[in-house]
């Protein structure tokens, strides 16, 4: 009965975390060029990252890429609405966690790479 209590909470957990990047990804799939779209962008990149925090290995990798793509979509319209200070905010931001995803990646200690902040 345990074990079968345990299985019961774990798939509650996975299925909580399917749907929960299922709103991620249409929260980015909803994204657009004004400010409403970027907010969405905002949205799922926020999304993304708080998934990361208590995810692992691959499944981490994969939500901090799916935070780091929507970083940078604000950033380039950020960017593009000509707000360059936010938009360096948004792109230095998608960059390192895109480098957290990069480290993950390696299993050695020559893989791992320091953020260059270019100010």
């Amino acid at each position: 009965m345990r074990l079968l209590t345990i299985l019961f909470v774990g798939l509650m957990s996975f299925s909580t975390l399917a749907t929960t990047v299922e709103s991620a990804q249409d929260l980015y799939g909803e994204r657009g060029l004004d400010t409403a779209g970027i907010a969405k962008a905002q949205e799922a990149a926020d999304l993304y990252g708080t998934l990361a925090t208590t995810a692992t290995d691959l499944e981490k990798v994969n939500l901090l890429i799916g935070q780091s793509e929507a970083l940078y979509f604000v950033g380039l319209i950020t960017q593009l609405n000509g707000d360059k200070k936010a938009a360096k905010k948004a792109f230095w931001k998608g960059y390192e966690v895109g480098l957290v995803a990069a480290n993950l990646l390696g299993d050695k200690a020559a893989d791992k790479q320091e953020a260059v902040n270019p100010k």
